[in-house]
């Protein structure tokens, strides 16, 4: 009997950190999740969810979604996201170095945390290319609180993620 998807079906209780995850023990295997998005009893993506998926370059979040948790996407190699507009809090992108283009169609900023984009060199998101002018934050036209905190710096301070802000959805 089908059933729908909840956010403890995510976890494997039995471990700790980011070996939590249903998908840890295939993370190299891993290039895409764009079927998250039928995944919509989820409104929290757990900690470390898809963490070290060194080949994930894709995934569709669901519309649902309203927490990207703590690495929830650390070490990937996505290059392009869309955030759903429900998602209040993120804190998952650190360490997405590959990380060009960020798409998020909430009006006002979500809350994220202090290391949410990084806290270092070898964290910072869109590390990869953070100095080539490639690294685009996409908001609504009209937008708020994207120019203030963790949006500020690191993410649009050119000489950590350098992305710039673009009111354009």
């Amino acid at each position: 009997e089908a059933r729908a998807i909840k956010n403890s079906d995510l976890i494997n209780t039995s471990g700790y950190g980011y070996s939590r995850s249903i998908f840890y023990s295939n993370r190299s295997r891993i290039k895409s999740f764009n079927g998250f998005k039928y995944f919509t009893g989820i409104s929290e993506a757990p900690y470390g969810m898809l963490a070290e998926c060194t080949n994930l370059v894709s995934i569709e979040f669901p519309d649902t979604l309203q927490r990207m948790s703590d690495s929830m996407l650390y070490a990937t190699a996505i290059t392009e996201l869309t955030i759903p507009e429900g998602v209040t809090k993120i804190d998952g992108l650190r360490s997405c170095s590959s990380l060009k283009k960020i798409n998020i169609l909430r009006a006002e900023a979500p809350t994220s945390t202090l290391s949410a984009f990084g806290s270092s060199e070898d964290s910072y998101t869109g590390r990869n290319t953070y100095n080539t002018g490639e690294n685009i934050l996409y908001v609504p036209t009209g937008a708020t609180g994207y120019d203030t905190g963790v949006w500020l710096d690191p993410l649009q301070n050119a000489e950590k993620c350098g992305f710039t802000l673009s009111a354009t959805l």
